[in-house]
Parts: C-alpha cells; structure tokens; sequence
C-alpha cells in the first residue's frame, strides 16, 4: 500500500518528459553509427535521506519501520534515472565538443555519430563519468564499439540499410 500513498504525495513533484519511440527511431536514418548503454539496476540506486524518510514510516506491531530507498512500485525511480543519465550523457558531449546525438530513455543511453572515432572518445568519457560518480553501467556488445547493427530498447536498428 505504501508505495501508492508516496505515489500521491510525490508524482506531481517531478515531470519528466520521455521521448517517443518516433524520436528514439529517427536518429537510426540520420546517423551511421551507434552505440549504447544501460545503467545496472539503478532503480535501486535512489536512497532516501533520514529527514525524508521518516514521512514513509511504518508502524507495525509497535515497532516503526523507515525505509531507507524508494520503494518498490513508486513512479519516481524511473524518472530520477531518466534526468541522471541525461545529465551524465549531456556533459559527457560537453566535454568532447563534437556533433553527437544523444538519445536517453530511463536509464538507457544511445549516442549516434556519422564519424566511428567520435563515438568511440564518447565512450571513454562517458564510462569515465560514470566511474567518478559510482554508477554502474552493464558493459555488453552494444557498448564495447560502435555498430550499425544493434538493439536498443527492444527495437532493431540497421543503420545502413535503406
């Protein structure tokens, strides 16, 4: 019951827009290469402060029970990882300064270039950010080099085929 109750008091304090699957399938004709990331289980990732907590409080048998991270079935989780990712993904292009798009859907991130080299010192900082913040992001095939072939969010991309 409890994670309907922080649903109501905190859903309204935070609105995220996610982009659509047109947005997200776009870049695949613009762009030649691709490659991707996914934060490891950062859904529980998101601690609540003490202060924050004990308005979260359970009584039960006369003992009370605080949680100390959002619950699970709260709302909040996804678009708290939705707006670090985009933030780590946005300074990550700070920094190289190059023309590189970016897609962000929770806690999934896609760069996309036309150049190979560019997507490969995205990488590089990208994980080098993420390792100075402790967030950890499952390295598989899609993340190791840039492809034209891949699968993000569920979807096949070909970014060669016509």
């Amino acid at each position: 019951m409890w994670p309907d109750v922080f649903n109501k008091v905190c859903d309204d304090l935070l609105v995220v827009p996610f982009p659509t699957s047109t947005e997200i399938m776009q870049k695949a004709a613009e762009f030649r290469y691709a490659i991707s990331f996914d934060f490891t289980s950062w859904f529980h990732h998101f601690n609540m402060e003490p202060s924050f907590a004990r308005f979260f409080a359970v009584k039960k048998q006369g003992r009370y029970f605080v949680p100390t991270s959002i619950p699970t079935g709260a709302t909040q989780p996804p678009k708290f990882a939705h707006v670090l990712a985009s933030a780590v993904a946005a300074r990550a292009i700070a920094i190289i300064q190059l023309r590189i798009a970016v897609d962000v859907f929770i806690d999934n991130v896609r760069f996309c270039s036309d150049n190979y080299e560019d997507l490969i010192r995205i990488r590089d900082v990208f994980l080098i950010l993420c390792r100075e913040l402790r967030i950890f992001v499952n390295e598989d095939e899609y993340s190791r080099q840039p492809r034209t072939q891949y699968v993000f969010l569920g979807i096949a991309f070909d970014h060669v085929a016509a």
